[in-house]
Formats: C-alpha cells, sequence, structure tokens
C-alpha cells in the first residue's frame, strides 16, 4: 500500500470528499488530488499531522501513514532492502522512531553498531 492509497482510503472510511479533506487540512483539492495518486510526494511533516487529526487516526495508525510517508519520499535515497526490513519489522520501526524522539547521538549509535558487531560477526 502507498501513502496516497492509506489517505484514500481513510478518507473514504470517513465519508469526506477531497474538497472537503482539502479544507480541513488547509491545502488545495487539487494537492490532495496529486498526492493521493502518487503525482506528487507526501506533503511535509506539519501537514501529515494535520492528515492524521483530521481523519482521527490512533497512534497506530498515524505511524503507518508516517512511515508510508516517508519510505514515499525517500525511495530513492533510502535503499530498498534496508526499507523493506525496516517495513516488515515492527521492532525496528519503533526502535527507530524512539531514537528519534529521544535523539540518540552518533556515539550511542556506534556503541550499539558495536553491540551487534560483537555478538554477531
Amino acid at each position: 500500500m502507498t501513502f496516497g492509497e492509506f489517505i484514500r482510503e481513510k478518507r473514504k472510511v470517513k465519508g469526506l470528499s477531497q474538497r472537503g479533506f482539502a479544507a480541513m487540512i488547509g491545502v488545495s483539492p487539487v494537492y490532495v488530488s496529486y498526492f493521493e495518486s502518487g503525482q506528487r510526494s507526501a506533503p511535509r511533516h506539519e501537514i501529515l499531522i494535520k492528515i492524521s487529526n483530521a481523519l482521527c487516526l490512533d497512534k497506530k495508525e498515524e505511524q503507518k501513514m508516517l512511515f508510508l510517508a516517508a519510505q514515499q519520499k525517500y525511495s530513492h535515497s533510502f535503499p530498498v532492502e534496508i526499507a523493506s526490513y525496516i517495513h516488515e519489522n515492527a521492532y525496528a520501526k519503533s526502535t527507530l522512531r524512539l531514537a528519534k524522539e529521544c535523539q540518540i547521538t552518533n556515539d550511542d549509535w556506534q556503541f550499539f553498531t558495536n553491540y551487534i558487531c560483537n555478538k554477531y560477526l
């Protein structure tokens, strides 16, 4: 499922037209049409939060939406096998999100990398 497909599905479940949804999140209906169809990349973070609120997404749905948005935005610069691994592994997703929220430093990442290397390589 793509970011656009996810948003379109959730919007329709809520019974919202593209025009009504666009008004709720402060963008044009054309912009909604473009990101739902994949013709434009996912919106910036502030708009994603407005989308989450407008669609009344729970925490799990919001995390999925944010992941799909990031996957779409960074699909060309992020190795596919890494994106797939993260997408398929709930612990990897939640750990990376927690690391971001806690502002993990490069030293912390190096410590973690050393731990993995010492244990598995």
